[in-house]
């Protein structure tokens, strides 16, 4: 029951952002960090964060993947510098 609740909750405040727009999103937060490296580790720290906090509790697949996509496109995007 706490699991379905969790999911719907995921689900719908995840459902209009991809994976790429929560990338650059959580890049944006960091944005007060002069040095682009930190930035994506603070970044890949977070997500790491979420996968692992995930994986401990609620564990859905759903929800762990998109973390592993929002990964992806962060160093899709740092892949240039």
């Amino acid at each position: 029951q706490k699991q379905t609740a969790l999911l719907l909750i995921f689900k719908t405040k995840t459902k209009k952002m991809t994976p790429k727009d929560k990338a650059k999103e959580l890049i944006d937060k960091y944005d007060w960090i002069d040095c682009s490296n930190d930035v994506k580790q603070c970044v890949l720290i977070t997500i790491q964060e979420c996968i692992d906090t995930t994986r401990g509790r609620y564990a859905d697949q759903l929800i762990i993947q998109y973390w592993i996509d929002v990964r992806y496109e962060v160093a899709e995007i740092y892949k240039n510098e």
